[in-house]
């Protein structure tokens, strides 16, 4: 014990806290000859924790304050410059344009431009039924705005990376080819400026040929299954945004079927139209009632109030009213598999736990033990954790390695004791592969000071809280957080532990560096020397 005092004093950089100091000196906390081996290591911190809770109420809060303040006042400018160069590459790589000067579907910028496109679609998907219906004026300056941003997006549709058999091809080449087999030809037709070549004597028929640019409508699930994937919601989510997106299908397929029995009775004499005594009413008036018409007639109730007077009007009525059945219909039976999406994963449930409580009872296990299993089968369906590691076997080489740069990277930047002593070439070739993730659920023990047989490692927290303690006493030594790291000690020194850590959240992920670090370094001859010189 006094060696590894004397280790951990003789280091040059400061791997503990002056918490952690003073608990290694003290011979009377570090003596563990009467530690009970049989004892449930929980159980007993849980027991010293709620014993000792009362006597060093006082202290422990006072203890929590300055460590507290130390951590919020303490400015750490390696990692500030890590963060900043982080920002920094991620603007650079946004504004830089490699070869062949494309860009990513993926990229943010694009992203963006793509949510502006869904929003002039929007709105020409709702003004355009009013204009020819109603006979609306709407800003001819916005509408030459709207008509340029679409022009500039084809450009930009030349110019931007397709994917071809799950794989990103860059080449212009292979995007021409992509964009001009359909969907050129899809916002051409919609994009084309009939209000500046045509004359305004034909200001009627101009009208009808803004039908054209409703053809956009079908770039329009394109562009929501795109924002689906990236937002990748929970399953809750998820179905109440399908609930939001129906809602609006049959609100727009109602305003297409009201403007259309609108427009039939503007060809109608005041008299004989359904309009009635409404027809030289405001725009307004006439389209809330048109609108009452479609919701009405597509939900198949039709009060009767607003029925077709005319032979035209009734024969229009009979196509609108089975073409309006049939979009209700679907609706409905994209909200039954909606509702039977979220019933199946809960029976799915249900089914797994019914067959572990019958193996149970078989077995005849106590109910105390059943309930803790039956609990802990439940949480972990619940939390449904995914690793890095179950990611990476079902991608090719080339990706995984990508991913593994990205994910762990990203937690190697908050490890200063690496990034201070070691190369990024060596960190990227060598620590990045050797990270492996692990999940641990509540009141876990992460390691034991006295199993001598267990292998440590290095752990970096990606989420949770773990609290490290002195298992004889139960004297919480340090907490860490998120972004943070434990064990480090045992990337140097092996088989000498003198705490354990104790998952206190109810859920974390962890990277763990392997032990064989000392292996790794052998293959860098100057890794390997600033190696032994730390030691």
């Amino acid at each position: 014990m006094e060696l590894y005092v004397q280790f951990i004093q003789s280091q040059k950089k400061d791997v503990l806290t002056k918490r952690q100091y003073k608990f290694l000196a003290d011979d009377a906390i570090t003596s563990g000859s009467d530690y009970d081996q049989d004892a449930n290591p929980l159980e007993g911190y849980k027991i010293k924790e709620r014993r000792l809770q009362g006597q060093n109420r006082y202290k422990r809060r006072l203890l929590s304050a300055k460590h507290t303040m130390r951590r919020k006042f303490n400015f750490n400018w390696d990692r500030m410059v890590i963060r900043f160069r982080r920002f920094y590459n991620k603007i650079k790589q946004l504004v830089t344009l490699k070869q062949p000067y494309t860009f990513s579907p993926d990229g943010s910028m694009k992203m963006l431009w793509d949510l502006l496109c869904l929003l002039l679609v929007i709105y020409e998907m709702i003004t355009i039924p009013l204009l020819i219906s109603f006979e609306i004026e709407l800003s001819q300056a916005f509408s030459r705005v709207s008509t340029a941003m679409f022009v500039f997006d084809i450009l930009l549709n030349f110019n931007t990376g397709v994917y071809l058999e799950g794989k990103l091809n860059m080449e212009r080449k292979e995007i021409f080819k992509d964009y001009i087999s359909f969907w050129f030809w899809i916002d051409f037709i919609s994009t084309f400026p009939y209000d500046i070549i045509m004359d305004e004597s034909l200001l009627k028929f101009l009208r009808f040929v803004k039908v054209l640019k409703l053809v956009r409508l079908a770039k329009l699930k394109k562009i929501i299954d795109k924002f689906d994937e990236v937002l990748s919601m929970r399953p809750g989510v998820a179905a109440i945004v399908n609930f939001c997106k129906l809602f609006f299908f049959v609100l727009f397929f109602a305003h297409i079927l009201g403007c259309i029995f609108h427009y039939l009775a503007q060809q109608e004499p005041s008299d004989d139209s359904w309009l009635g005594d409404i027809y030289f009413a405001d725009w307004s008036i006439r389209y809330v009632n048109s609108l009452y018409w479609g919701i009405a007639t597509m939900t198949t109730v039709g009060y009767g109030d607003i029925s077709p007077q005319t032979p035209q009007e009734r024969f229009i009525g009979i196509v609108l009213l089975l073409i309006a059945c049939g979009g209700f219909a679907f609706t409905m039976n994209s909200i039954g598999f909606a509702l039977q999406e979220i019933d199946g994963q809960n029976k799915l449930k249900k089914e797994k736990i019914n067959g572990i409580n019958r193996f149970m009872k078989k077995a005849g296990i106590s109910n105390q033990l059943q309930n803790r299993i039956r609990r802990y089968i439940e949480f972990v369906m619940e939390s449904k954790s995914l690793v890095l590691q179950d990611l990476t076997n079902q991608v090719q080489i080339e990706l995984a390695n990508d991913l593994r740069k990205q994910v762990n990277g990203k937690l190697l930047g908050y490890c200063d004791i690496l990034l201070k002593n070691h190369s990024q070439q060596f960190l990227i070739e060598v620590v990045l592969p050797s990270m492996k993730e692990r999940v641990y659920n509540p009141e876990e023990v992460i390691f034991d000071e006295f199993d001598f047989q267990q292998n440590y490692d290095m752990f970096i927290i990606k989420t949770g809280l773990v609290d490290i303690f002195y298992k004889k006493t139960g004297i919480v030594v340090d907490q860490k957080r998120r972004n943070e790291y434990f064990g480090e000690i045992n990337l140097q020194v092996q088989g000498v532990l003198i705490s354990q850590a104790y998952f206190k959240f109810i859920k974390t992920n962890f990277k763990k560096v392997q032990r064989n670090f000392k292996i790794l370094h052998k293959t860098h001859k100057d890794e390997f020397t600033i190696y032994n010189s730390i030691i």
